[in-house]
């Protein structure tokens, strides 16, 4: 996917890790199961953040354990951390910001709640993501100047 940075470079946007500090782990479905609040057993865990890496052609991400489904409902608010990666891994943008609405497909999270089904591929159900999306994370960047 090609992006355009207020900068007007143009770049191949090909992957995004997202790293949210989630409040309540006991917000998601694992394999059908409610989570654990205490000792989350939901996959991409690292140091108490859901840190994820998605290839954004498809919505599959790319550090999910395999044969694992999740239905997420994850409050966030401004706890999130987006890195923009282009298809060789050199970072574009990275940006702290509330949740930016391609997280949020199974309803409205306002800017608050990352909302998702996953698949036991680890492909996110009904992932889409456009330039619109791309434009609202940068300027909800906290450092953004217009």
């Amino acid at each position: 996917m090609k992006v355009e940075l207020k900068i007007k470079k143009e770049y191949d946007l090909k992957y995004i890790k997202a790293d949210f500090g989630v409040r309540y782990w006991e917000d998601a479905y694992l394999n059908g199961k409610e989570d654990d609040a205490d000792e989350p057993k939901m996959p991409c865990i690292e140091d108490d953040r859901w840190v994820l890496e998605i290839n954004v052609d498809n919505g599959q991400i790319l550090n999910w354990v395999k044969g694992n489904t999740a239905c997420t409902h994850y409050k966030v608010c401004d706890d999130g951390e987006y890195t923009l990666f282009d298809e060789n891994k050199n970072v574009i943008k990275k940006i702290s910001s509330y949740v930016p609405d391609c997280f949020a497909i199974d309803d409205s999270g306002y800017g608050d709640y990352v909302l998702m089904t996953i698949d036991e591929n680890g492909f996110i159900q009904d992932w889409g993501i456009d330039q619109d999306d791309i434009d609202d994370m940068i300027k909800n960047d906290f450092n953004y100047e217009e």
